[in-house]
């Protein structure tokens, strides 16, 4: 078993079971470097942890965490919100991490439903119009596959990640991760959702 505690400006706590079980919890737990942060500031006008705030980056995060640990070759951010993905996964995403050549980073992705690039959208006056008009009345088999991060993970050659600050650096690969593990929380509704299942 393993317990991962990220003292951020909000504490979250991940807890994986055992490397081969389905069952990772992940979750916020409480107020962490935030309150501290907040009292350094009012009472001497400096900054306790720069990474403490809203507007912080994972890319920020990573490369702050990363840098302290100069034997790292290659590393995993996984997100607190992706409560639903399991060990297997991980497991076979560093597989495939490993397998492909000169694979600089590997991204949790889901597919698109339908073709993105027939997307409608609501003009001034509330009428539907092809978000990319160039595409209007072209068959959805002639489109390539399309993917987008799903916010669950992603493996990072660490000299690429250093050198490029983005997850979205020079041989990118994709992952394709169940829905079943993909949980977006947005919403209350969101949460909602998750709790039922």
């Amino acid at each position: 078993p393993a317990c991962i505690l990220n003292i951020g400006g909000i504490s979250n706590i991940t807890f994986i079971h055992n490397m081969n079980d389905n069952n990772i919890l992940s979750k916020d737990v409480g107020p962490g470097n935030c309150l501290i942060n907040e009292w350094i500031q009012t009472h001497t006008n400096k900054k306790y942890d720069k990474l403490s705030k809203d507007t912080s980056t994972v890319v920020e995060v990573c490369t702050d965490v990363i840098t302290d640990f100069n034997q790292l070759d290659l590393f995993c951010c996984i997100y607190a919100t992706a409560v639903k993905l399991s060990a297997k996964t991980i497991q076979k995403s560093f597989v495939e991490f490993k397998k492909i050549p000169d694979c600089n980073f590997l991204m949790g992705v889901s597919l698109y439903n339908y073709p993105p690039q027939q997307a409608l959208v609501k003009n001034e006056f509330g009428n539907l119009i092809h978000m990319n008009p160039e595409f209007k009345g072209v068959q959805s088999q002639k489109f390539k596959d399309c993917f987008v991060s799903n916010g669950t993970f992603y493996w990072a050659n660490t000299k690429s990640f250093l050198k490029e600050k983005s997850f979205y650096g020079a041989n990118l690969q994709p992952f394709v991760v169940s829905e079943k593990e993909v949980t977006d929380i947005n919403t209350e509704e969101d949460y909602r959702i998750l709790c039922k299942n």
